[in-house]
C-alpha cells in the first residue's frame, strides 16, 4: 500500500510558501501551488502512474485522504470497482 504525505511549509526569508509531497522511499517534490494538497498528491501519483484503470482487475485506482495528528495531509491509494 502506498501513502502520499503532504506538508504545508510556510514561507521563510529566502523561500516562498510551498507544499512538500512525498511517499516512502521516493524523493520529495516541492510545489509552489499551495491551494490544494489533494491536487498536489494527485499530480505526484500520476508522476509514478499509480492512478487509473487496471484492465487486469477491472478496478480503478483513486486517492482517499485524511489529516494526520501533526497537521499533514495523507492520501492512500484505493481500488474501486468500475460501474
Amino acid at each position: 500500500m502506498k501513502a502520499i504525505q503532504v506538508r504545508y511549509m510556510p514561507c521563510t526569508n529566502t523561500k516562498p510558501a510551498r507544499l512538500k509531497v512525498w511517499a516512502h522511499g521516493l524523493e520529495p517534490v516541492y510545489t509552489s501551488d499551495t491551494s490544494s494538497a489533494s491536487v498536489a498528491a494527485t499530480v505526484y501519483a500520476h508522476k509514478y502512474s499509480w492512478l487509473g484503470y487496471n484492465n487486469w482487475t477491472e478496478k480503478e485506482t483513486k486517492l482517499a485522504g485524511g489529516t494526520l495528528p501533526n497537521g499533514d495531509e495523507c492520501f492512500v491509494l484505493i481500488e474501486v470497482p468500475c460501474e
